[in-house]
């Protein structure tokens, strides 16, 4: 699971960048929220491939800006993700936890800049760039 969840009040608000991650199997795939009206964590999650049981949980509030993510199973993501795909990702072998892409896969090329390196035209998703 990735993400933050804020138990203390008073606490500084947290802004956490989750960006081109691998999450698989039952965990959740985000989680942000609080126990208290105010001070909601922000998480701005892009490029990430989700194939979880429960793709995030958490306050809608918490979510600041969630796109370009593949949603493996289809679930519904808590704000926008107009860019996010429901695709298989084609790992290598994630039964062997090698979650590399492979050459065909439809998520290579398929992510935004965020800021971190990658080669081609735009980042692939997930935490595995494509290398030909």
């Amino acid at each position: 699971m990735l993400g933050v969840r804020e138990t203390l009040p008073g606490l500084v608000m947290l802004t956490c960048y989750v960006y081109n991650n691998t999450v698989y199997g039952t965990a959740v795939g985000a989680f942000g929220g609080s126990d208290f009206s105010t001070n909601f964590p922000i998480l701005y999650v892009k490029n990430n491939i989700f194939n979880t049981s429960q793709l995030w949980r958490g306050d809608t509030r918490s979510f600041a800006a969630w796109d370009y993510n593949d949603r493996v199973q289809g679930q519904s993501q808590p704000t926008g993700g107009s860019h996010d795909m429901v695709v298989d990702p084609l790992f290598v072998n994630p039964g062997a936890n090698d979650f590399h892409l492979q050459s065909t896969s439809p998520v290579i090329g398929m992510g935004t800049n965020v800021g971190l390196p990658y080669s081609g035209s735009a980042p692939d998703l997930g935490a595995y760039q494509h290398r030909p």
